[in-house]
């Protein structure tokens, strides 16, 4: 199995400010990948996760506060699309095809509220 992990904010995204992050890859080619994590610390205070798996076109959002993630997804979707149009000079193939998965019901939840200081 060959996975990465990617160490980014995705607040705004902006294809041309991220491709540096995958720079440890081999090969350089995400998409021969099982697996690419996208851990996302929002405010400093709570992460969240977003896991592409590539050869499952899919595309999910861990969250234990039980956020949806739909703009994280969206943004990690984008970002692997005009990575394969950079790339490979070639849409990515069955883009229509992928799923998008907002944080399930069944992921285990934190039920702490404190922050750690």
């Amino acid at each position: 199995v060959r996975t990465i992990r990617v160490l980014i904010p995705i607040v705004v995204y902006i294809y041309h400010y991220l491709p540096h992050c995958v720079v440890s890859t081999p090969g350089k080619d995400i998409f021969n990948l099982d697996k690419l994590f996208f851990p996302i610390n929002q405010g400093r205070m709570h992460w969240v996760c977003v896991v592409a798996f590539i050869q499952e076109k899919r595309i999910q959002f861990y969250d234990s506060m039980g956020g949806d993630g739909v703009g994280y997804l969206e943004n990690v979707f984008d970002y692997l699309k005009d990575d394969h149009q950079d790339k490979k000079k070639k849409p990515l193939p069955e883009a229509d095809q992928w799923t998008l998965v907002r944080c399930r019901d069944n992921t285990p939840h934190q039920h702490n509220c404190e922050s750690h200081k």
